[in-house]
């Protein structure tokens, strides 16, 4: 009796350290929410046009959709393939882009910041990171969201709230957020980056988040991620993409592809709108076996008075 007892004593313990343990995490959450890294040298000389990527990377974990995130392999495994995502990257030649399903330090991923090593790897001077999900245990870590990297200075960043699918989900995880990043041009000029990351399980919050978003616009801003949202209807207001092309303040990228899954492409849920004004140069949908999605890419002539 006096063993189990002591066990008893001892499990009970542990249940305190681990729930201790999981909300200071949680409470410390909204330090690390949106953070912004970087500096060193600016370009001077730039021609006026802008190449903006998005592109969700899956975690690292590689192109299987649906896939745990458990699967990515073994930390060399996930390490050659984070190489090779900054590989297609550095190839795109972009100034800047957005990533969604970024780990700032997962376990399954094994710790790595991505958003970081993508940004040193690739060569960009300010990067920002805004954490969607993040919570942890002893021996267990979730931190989950999207980035930002980008060749010109960041001179603003903040994150743009969703709505949540349920209410308890923000107190115990997080849950699907937006990052705003002010960029400033080599002209003196500024332009505002959306990174988006719509919520999966639910249209109609979907809908809320891009509605709220487009409030908060003044229409000369890039909008850019995963909407999980197909085009819909010419704005019609059916989904959410619907309602940025309905708003009439946005082009979208002319490359028409799919972008998910990546293996065999069957809807276009990857977009990057930019202001109306802006002149297009050209656009594409690059599909790897990297991640499940596509990257979507384009350039601009910008305007940034439209």
């Amino acid at each position: 009796m006096k063993r189990l007892i002591f066990l008893a004593k001892v499990l009970g313990g542990l249940v305190v350290l681990v729930l201790i343990w999981f909300g200071v995490v949680r409470l410390t959450s909204g330090g690390r929410a949106v953070r912004s890294f970087g500096g060193g040298e600016v370009m001077s000389e730039w021609d006026g046009r802008l190449r903006v990527g998005c592109y969700n990377i899956a975690h690292g974990r590689g192109g299987e959709p649906g896939g745990s995130n458990w699967e990515g392999g073994t930390k060399d495994e996930r390490m050659v393939r984070l190489a090779e995502i900054a590989e297609l990257i550095r190839e795109k030649d972009l100034d800047v882009v957005v990533l969604n399903e970024v780990d700032f330090d997962c376990t399954w991923s094994h710790g790595v910041n991505q958003a970081k090593y993508l940004a040193e790897e690739c060569g960009y001077g300010f990067w920002v990171e805004q954490r969607n999900l993040d919570l942890g245990f002893p021996f267990f870590r979730v931190a989950i969201g999207n980035a930002v990297l980008s060749r010109f200075p960041i001179q603003e960043v903040a994150g743009m709230e969703y709505p949540a699918v349920r209410w308890w989900e923000p107190i115990l995880a997080g849950k699907k957020g937006g990052v705003k990043a002010v960029v400033s041009l080599p002209d003196g000029s500024e332009v505002e980056i959306l990174g988006v990351h719509a919520e999966t399980r639910d249209e109609e919050v979907r809908k809320e988040s891009v509605a709220e978003l487009i409030r908060e616009s003044d229409g000369r801003a890039i909008l850019a991620g995963d909407f999980n949202s197909v085009r819909g209807g010419d704005g019609d207001g059916t989904t959410a993409v619907a309602l940025v092309v309905g708003d009439g303040r946005w082009r979208e990228a002319k490359a028409e592809a799919a972008t998910f899954p990546s293996g065999d492409p069957k809807v276009r849920i990857d977009w990057i709108f930019v202001p109306r004004g802006w002149v297009e140069i050209e656009s594409e949908v690059v599909v790897s076996g990297l991640s499940d999605h596509a990257m979507v890419v384009g350039e601009w002539r910008v305007n940034v008075g439209e």
